[in-house]
C-alpha cells in the first residue's frame, strides 16, 4: 500500500513539475496600422522611413496589465521598385507589478515587383524574448532569456494585401522558476482590401486569423471608413475580446506625415468571464 501511494504521489509530482506555460504576445486590435508586428515580411510603400509606437492598457481592476511597442524601419528602394528594408522592434507585455515579457528583434525584408502595382515581399526577424518575474523578497523571482524569431511573406496587388507568417519560430523553452515556459510557434494569416466609394471616401476591411497550437484560435475583423485619407472611423470584432471602436487622424507635415489612432475595446460580446475592456493608442511618424 505504501509503495502504491508513493508511486501515485511521485507521478503527480513529476506531472506538476513538467507543466509548460505557453507565452504569446499581446494581440493589438489595431495591428493593421503597424503590420510589421504580426508579419516581418511587411514592407511599407508610402514612406522611406518610419517610427511607430503602440500602447495598450486594460481598464478597471486590470489596469496594471499593459503592453507597449516601438518600431523603427528604413526602406532602401531601387529604381525598379525592388526594396530592402531594415527594422528594429522592441515590445513589452507587463502583467501587473511583477511580470514583464520584453522582446527585441532585428528584421530584414525584401520586396520585388511582379507587375505594375503588384509586389511580393518576404522577411526574417531574429532576436530574443525575456520572461522576468520579480516579487517581494519572501517569494521566488526569476529571469529567463530565450532566442526568438519569425518569418513572413506578403503579396500586394493594387488595394489588396495578404500575408502569412510564422511567429516564435524557434519554439524556445526555458525554466526561470522551476516551471517551464515556452514560446510556442504560431501562425498569422492576413487579408486587407480597400475600396474607393468616391473621390474622398474609402472603405477598408482588415482580417487576421491567428492559429495557436495550445490556445483557442483568434479572429480579428476590422472595418474602417476614411475621408480624404485624413480621418478614419470604424469598428472591430475579436473572437475572444468582443467589439471595439476605432478612430484615427493622419496629417501632413511638409513631405512627412504624422499619424495618431485611438481604440477602445468595449468587452461587449467578449467570451471572457470578466470582460476585456482596454484602450489602445498608436503614434506614427513617416518620413518621405
Amino acid at each position: 500500500m505504501r509503495i502504491s501511494l508513493f508511486n501515485i504521489f511521485f507521478f503527480l509530482y513529476l506531472t506538476a513539475n513538467a507543466q509548460v506555460t505557453d507565452v504569446f504576445p499581446e494581440n493589438y486590435t489595431t495591428y493593421f496600422n503597424n503590420t510589421a508586428i504580426v508579419n516581418p515580411g511587411f514592407v511599407q510603400e508610402d514612406s522611406k522611413a518610419e517610427f511607430f509606437s503602440m500602447y495598450r492598457q486594460r481598464t478597471g481592476a486590470f489596469q496594471k496589465i499593459a503592453s507597449y511597442s516601438v518600431t523603427c524601419s528604413k526602406v532602401f528602394r531601387k529604381e525598379n521598385n525592388a526594396a530592402h528594408l531594415a527594422r528594429v522592434f522592441f515590445s513589452n507585455d507587463k502583467e501587473g507589478p511583477y511580470i514583464n515579457k520584453p522582446r527585441f528583434y532585428f528584421n530584414y525584408a525584401y520586396a520585388i515587383p511582379l507587375a505594375e502595382e503588384t509586389s511580393l515581399s518576404a522577411g526574417l526577424a531574429a532576436g530574443f524574448t525575456q520572461v522576468y518575474f520579480s516579487a517581494p523578497s519572501a517569494t521566488a523571482s526569476g529571469n529567463s532569456t530565450m532566442p526568438d524569431g519569425a518569418i513572413g511573406i506578403t503579396f500586394r496587388r493594387k488595394n489588396f494585401f495578404s500575408g502569412i507568417s510564422s511567429q516564435q519560430a524557434f519554439n524556445a523553452e526555458s525554466n526561470p522558476l522551476k516551471a517551464n515556459v515556452k514560446l510556442r510557434r504560431y501562425y498569422n494569416f492576413l487579408l486587407s482590401q480597400e475600396k474607393d466609394l468616391s473621390p474622398s471616401l474609402k472603405l477598408r476591411g482588415n482580417f487576421m486569423y491567428q492559429l495557436l497550437p495550445s490556445n483557442t484560435d483568434l479572429l480579428n475583423i476590422v472595418l474602417e471608413g476614411s475621408y480624404n485619407d485624413i480621418f478614419r472611423l470604424g469598428g472591430a470584432y475579436k473572437s475572444r475580446e468582443g467589439l471595439a471602436l476605432i478612430g484615427s487622424v493622419e496629417a501632413n507635415l511638409g513631405d512627412d506625415k504624422i499619424f495618431i489612432c485611438f481604440a477602445y475595446n468595449t468587452g461587449v460580446l467578449s467570451k471572457l468571464k470578466y470582460g476585456f475592456n482596454s484602450i489602445e493608442i498608436n503614434f506614427g511618424y513617416k518620413i518621405n
